[in-house]
C-alpha cells in the first residue's frame, strides 16, 4: 500500500470528480450517435462549457487519482501526522483504554481518539466517537513503512480479528483514517469497518484508506464518503472479498464519492443484502466501482420483497480486473419494479457507454 503524501488532502480532486461525472452523465443519452458519427463529429459534439473539461477521462482505473477519484494520496492518515503507537507511547485517554488482552475499549461517549497508531482491533460501545488521522492494524505495529512487519507487543486477541467494530452506536465518525490487512502469517484482516449487530446509526466513514480486508466496510446507516477500498488479494480461505456492505434495513444509508476495488471474483465492490430484512432507503452515487462475481448488488431476492428507493446514479464501471465489471456482470439483484429505485447516469470507465437498467 502506497504511504499517504502530505502535498494533496483529496478536497480538490473530488469536487474535480463530481464535475467530471455530471459531465458524463449529460453525455451518455447521445454516446450512441456520437459513436456513428465517427471521431472528428464526436469531438466536435464535446461539452463547451467554461469551469468544465471538454474531455471526460476513461481507463482510470488503476490511476483513479488522475481522475479525480479517491485514491492513497488523498485518503487515509495525512502524510504531516505524527503518530502515537497504542501501547508503547500512549494507552488510554478520555474515554478510551487499550485493554492488556489486546484490543482497544472505547465505551466513553464523544470520545476522540486522534493520531494513533493502533496495531489492534477498536471495540466501540460509546456514542458520539471521533476517530480521526490514525492508522489501524492487526498486530502490526508499521512505523514509517507498514510492509515491515513488525509485531506488536503484546499480541492482539485472537477472537478480534477486525479493525473497527461498532457496539449499538450512534454517532460514530471514522475519517482520514488508514486500515490495513497486512498481518504476519495470514493474507488478510477479516474486516476493516462492522457494524456487528447492525444497528448503529448516524455513522460517517469519511476519506478512509481502507486496503487488503475480507469487509471494507458493512453498515446499514449513516454516510460512506470519499473513501479509497482496494483489497487485490483472495479472502481467507477462498472466501468472498467485500467492498462496502450493508445487510438490510430502511435507514437512510449514503455510499457515495469513493473508490472500490476488489480484485477478487468471488465477492462485490458494493452489496446490498437482505438477509436480515427488506432493503429500502439507500443512495449509491458517484462511485468507481470495479471487481466481484458483480461490481454492484442491488438487494433484492426474487420471490421475496421488493426493495424501495434505492437510488444508483453517476456511478463507473471499471473492466479493469473482468471484462464484464464483475466476473460475470455489473449489477444483480436489481429491482426495476421497486417504488422509487432509480437508476440513471451508470457508465462504463473505458468507452463511457451507459450502463442500461438491469
Amino acid at each position: 500500500m502506497t504511504e499517504p503524501s502530505p502535498v494533496l488532502d483529496g478536497r480538490a480532486r473530488r469536487v474535480r470528480r463530481i464535475v467530471m461525472t455530471a459531465t458524463v452523465a449529460a453525455a451518455l443519452p447521445v454516446a450512441a450517435s456520437l459513436v456513428a458519427m465517427g471521431p472528428a463529429s464526436a469531438a466536435m459534439a464535446r461539452p463547451q462549457v467554461p469551469g468544465i473539461p471538454h474531455t471526460v477521462p476513461t481507463n482510470c482505473v488503476p490511476d483513479v487519482g488522475a481522475c479525480g477519484y479517491p485514491d492513497a494520496e488523498t485518503s487515509g492518515v495525512p502524510g504531516t501526522v505524527v503518530l502515537q503507537e497504542v501501547p508503547e507511547q500512549v494507552s488510554s485517554g478520555p474515554g478510551w483504554t487499550y485493554k492488556s488482552a489486546g484490543y482497544v475499549q472505547v465505551n466513553g461517549n464523544g470520545a476522540d481518539l486522534q493520531g494513533l497508531l493502533i496495531p489492534y482491533d477498536v471495540v466501540i460501545t460509546g456514542s458520539n466517537v471521533t476517530l480521526k488521522d490514525d492508522e489501524i492494524t492487526q498486530g502490526v505495529v508499521s512505523g514509517a513503512n507498514i510492509r515491515g512487519h513488525i509485531p506488536a507487543t503484546p499480541a492482539p486477541d485472537p477472537s478480534l480479528n477486525d479493525a473497527v467494530t461498532l457496539r449499538h452506536t450512534s454517532g460514530v465518525t471514522i475519517e482520514d483514517t488508514t486500515i490495513s490487512g497486512l498481518i504476519p502469517d495470514s493474507t488478510n484482516l477479516a474486516g476493516g469497518i462492522i457494524d456487528v449487530y447492525g444497528d448503529s446509526t448516524e455513522v460517517t466513514i469519511r476519506s478512509d484508506n481502507i486496503a487488503d480486508t475480507s469487509l471494507a466496510v458493512q453498515v446499514n446507516a449513516g454516510m460512506v464518503e470519499g473513501n479509497y477500498v482496494h483489497s487485490e488479494m483472495a479472502g481467507d480461505d477462498g472466501g468472498k472479498i467485500g467492498g462496502i456492505e450493508s445487510n438490510s434495513g430502511s435507514e437512510l444509508l449514503t455510499i457515495e464519492d469513493n473508490t472500490v476495488l476488489v480484485g477478487s471474483s468471488n465477492g462485490y465492490a458494493i452489496g446490498l443484502y437482505s438477509d436480515y430484512g427488506t432493503q429500502g432507503n439507500k443512495t449509491i452515487d458517484g462511485n468507481l466501482l470495479a471487481g466481484g462475481n458483480y461490481a454492484l448488488y442491488g438487494g433484492f431476492n426474487s420471490g421475496g420483497p421488493d426493495t424501495t428507493n434505492i437510488v444508483v446514479n453517476d456511478n463507473r464501471f471499471s473492466r479493469y480486473f473482468y471484462g464484464n465489471g464483475g466476473l460475470y456482470g455489473p449489477v444483480a439483484h436489481w429491482d426495476a419494479a421497486g417504488s422509487g429505485n432509480t437508476w440513471t447516469g451508470n457508465f462504463w470507465d473505458d468507452a463511457l457507454a451507459a450502463i442500461p437498467e438491469p
